[in-house]
């Protein structure tokens, strides 16, 4: 939103919202009150309430996606709440091809010349029932994830997204209890569908009592999520490097372990060459005898003492018969 203020349709709906609640807790006194089942008039009521009802709380819905997208960059319920509209729409849908057939049957009854309406409204009222039933329990179970995600905004009021969040909630279980006959009283549920409608309204009009110069900031709401997530993932690649540093560290050592030969023992006395041997290490010069004390000590890799340098080296000398006089005269 590039703008500082809050588009009028929010302002509309928030009246809309107010009013729809009302509506719902009237028809919920008539529900328990007034209605008598199986007769013809309160069947007509329930199902045009049923269909007025749907197509409200739909309205109301889209709206409300709209606000959360639009106004606080929260897009995480978007297909729920899509979901739940398509799945409401059906069962608005369903109810009128019921009422429209229940009509159709009234008004031909005791009519000889028409067929049989019955037939006709019997089998739409299967197969109606049956999409009702379903997109019932789809919406039930799309309620508690919705509600779920809602709970979890903290802007504007976290407090009243919260209690929203767990409204839903309620509302599902209700409808779910309904359903199941637990509850005789559908007027229940429609008090809690009051409940929503009032809570939605009560944050669209919260929203117009937020300075202008705040709400430019709740544009920032996506950006500082996605930032705490990426510090919060930066974090955990830190905490889990930790064993794999030590992993590699052990590696090393293992490595170093492995090439650290064992020390042979030096014992030149069962050496036939001994002498050529000791002449030969006497004589040389100090090149190559730094030379050999590098390979002795890179080979073994240990902290050795100078006899044991020594000791090594003659070894050294014995294993790769080096005892040649001749090699360092001149040519």
């Amino acid at each position: 939103m590039n703008e500082n203020k809050i588009p009028e349709i929010y302002q509309v709906a928030q009246k809309i919202a107010f009013a729809y609640s009302i509506l719902l807790i009237i028809y919920s006194s008539y529900q328990f009150f007034f209605y008598e089942d199986g007769t013809w008039l309160h069947g007509f009521t329930a199902n045009g309430f049923a269909i007025l009802s749907g197509l409200i709380w739909i309205s109301i819905l889209l709206i409300f996606k709209r606000f959360l997208n639009h106004i606080i960059n929260f897009n995480r319920a978007n297909k729920l709440l899509n979901t739940y509209v398509i799945f409401l729409a059906i069962v608005t849908f369903f109810t009128s091809t019921v009422l429209y057939k229940s009509i159709q049957v009234y008004a031909t009854l005791g009519d000889a010349d028409s067929p049989n309406p019955l037939t006709s409204f019997a089998s739409s009222s299967i197969l109606g029932g049956i999409m009702l039933l379903v997109s019932s329990f789809a919406i039930i179970l799309i309620c508690i994830l919705l509600g779920n995600q809602i709970r979890k905004v903290d802007l504007i009021d976290a407090k009243l997204f919260k209690i929203l969040g767990f409204s839903f909630m309620g509302y599902a279980i209700i409808s779910l209890l309904v359903s199941l006959n637990f509850i005789p009283y559908q007027a229940i549920q429609y008090l809690f569908l009051a409940t929503l409608s009032a809570l939605i309204g009560v944050i669209f009009k919260k929203v117009y009592t937020i300075d202008p110069a705040t709400l430019s900031s709740l544009n920032e709401y996506k950006e500082t999520d996605i930032s705490k997530k990426l510090k919060k993932d930066r974090v955990n690649k830190r905490t889990n490097s930790f064993p794999r540093t030590e992993r590699k560290k052990n590696k090393v050592i293992k490595t170093i372990e492995r090439e650290q030969e064992e020390l042979p023992e030096v014992n030149l006395d069962y050496n036939p060459n001994k002498e050529l041997i000791l002449s030969y290490y006497k004589d040389l010069p100090q090149g190559e005898l730094s030379r050999l004390e590098n390979i002795v000590r890179s080979k073994y890799n240990q902290n050795l003492t100078n006899n044991q340098i020594v000791d090594l080296i003659k070894h050294y000398i014995a294993e790769n018969k080096l005892y040649d006089h001749s090699r360092f005269l001149p040519k």
